[in-house]
């Protein structure tokens, strides 16, 4: 019969680790090769959506959706700012 315990003690953590063999060159060649394959259509894998890097006008979307957040950002402040100081003006003059 076992003895009910008020403070549980952990056990102790087991790992599972399996070394295993990591060439980066050999996977960066053949990273390479399928991207090449891909671009030249020498797969023709409908199962693999494959997309090339660089789009059209990519660049200038990037940009136009950065002034456009910077902008928002400006006036959001700006916002906060003006309901800040009428808050402010509220408790101190009244």
């Amino acid at each position: 019969m076992a003895i009910p315990r008020i403070f549980r003690i952990p056990r102790h953590r087991q790992f599972n680790y399996q070394p295993f063999f990591y060439n980066k060159n050999r996977e960066e060649r053949e990273a390479r090769n399928k991207e090449i394959a891909n671009e030249l259509g020498l797969e023709n894998n409908k199962n693999s959506e494959y997309q090339t890097g660089i789009r059209r006008g990519s660049m200038r979307h990037y940009i136009k959706s950065q002034k456009r957040s910077k902008r928002n950002s400006t006036v959001r402040l700006v916002l906060i700012l003006l309901v800040l100081l009428f808050a402010a003006y509220l408790l101190l003059y009244q």
